[in-house]
């Protein structure tokens, strides 16, 4: 099979030229299996069931080959969509997809292709933004924390700091430990600032991510870096306060064979069970 061949630390440094090529064709493998038609139709469905009437327009962040948002598409014939990706590969296959709907589902549906995060994308007001098993390169090569950190408040980055120094009681965190979940948290915080400057004020962000347990299962320190990374932590940690975005509306934990996919990047015994929580999130 084809993960088996992929080096994938070697591959995500190559940026996002790698995802029109091996781990693009990894993930369109992996997004069609029967666990994750599964998966997307569940988030589909609960989606629709969130809206009693459908949203103007709907965003597809980070929309791969357009597993969810031809779904999507069909559950909220009347609304907008743009689906942006960074790989020109998966995009040709999300369009594709939606080409088989027929010309109202692509007349309703735009497709961009933008490296993530992307602040040029400001200014769109989206009444829904999706994010779903997201696995971003949100930078080209060469770029490192320092430019990601650029657009973040010296609050956030304060935050970012001590959640990076924070350590599980059994076990103890050296500093290149320490710098790489810093240089983590900035990204994911840096991806959740650009869903929100999609957003209308009162707006919905949808997010569906891998997960061994429900969300009010985790410890406390996953906890508060989720919270920090999504942009809903709204509580002091060590004296600190962060910019808060959004507020946690709602949370549901599904158990799936998705989970493999962080499996197969990690080769650690305990991602190869679990599934994903989805959570919604009100733009504050």
């Amino acid at each position: 099979m084809l993960f088996e061949q992929i080096a994938f630390d070697h591959e995500l440094s190559r940026g996002i030229e790698t995802y029109n090529d091996k781990v693009g064709r990894w993930w369109h493998g992996q997004s069609i299996n029967a666990s994750h038609r599964y998966a997307y139709r569940n988030i589909a469905d609960f989606i629709r069931a969130s809206y009693s009437r459908p949203p103007g327009l709907i965003v597809d962040y980070a929309c791969g080959a357009g597993n969810l948002m031809s779904r999507l598409r069909r559950r909220f014939p009347e609304s907008r969509l743009i689906g942006v990706d960074g790989s020109a590969f998966l995009l040709g296959l999300a369009r594709t997809r939606l080409a088989r709907q027929g010309r109202s589902a692509l007349s309703r549906t735009t497709l961009i292709e933008s490296t993530l995060p992307n602040f040029e994308l400001g200014g769109v007001a989206a009444d829904l933004v999706v994010f779903v098993f997201p696995n971003i390169v949100p930078c080209s090569r060469g770029e490192n924390g320092n430019s990601w950190a650029r657009r973040l408040s010296r609050r956030d980055l304060e935050m970012a700091r001590a959640l990076a120094r924070l350590r599980d009681p059994e076990n103890g965190r050296d500093r290149e430990e320490q710098a790489a979940t810093f240089a983590s948290l900035l990204k994911d915080r840096l991806v959740s600032r650009n869903m929100r400057g999609i957003l209308k004020r009162g707006g919905i962000c949808i997010r569906a991510e891998y997960g061994n347990a429900p969300r009010d299962e985790f410890p406390r320190l996953e906890l508060l870096r989720t919270e920090f990374e999504e942009g809903s932590l709204c509580h002091e940690v060590d004296g600190r306060t962060s910019d808060q975005w959004f507020r946690v509306m709602a949370s549901r934990y599904f158990r799936s064979g998705v989970m493999e996919d962080v499996y197969h990047q990690s080769k650690d015994e305990s991602d190869r069970t679990g599934g994903y929580f989805i959570t919604v999130l009100k733009a504050l």
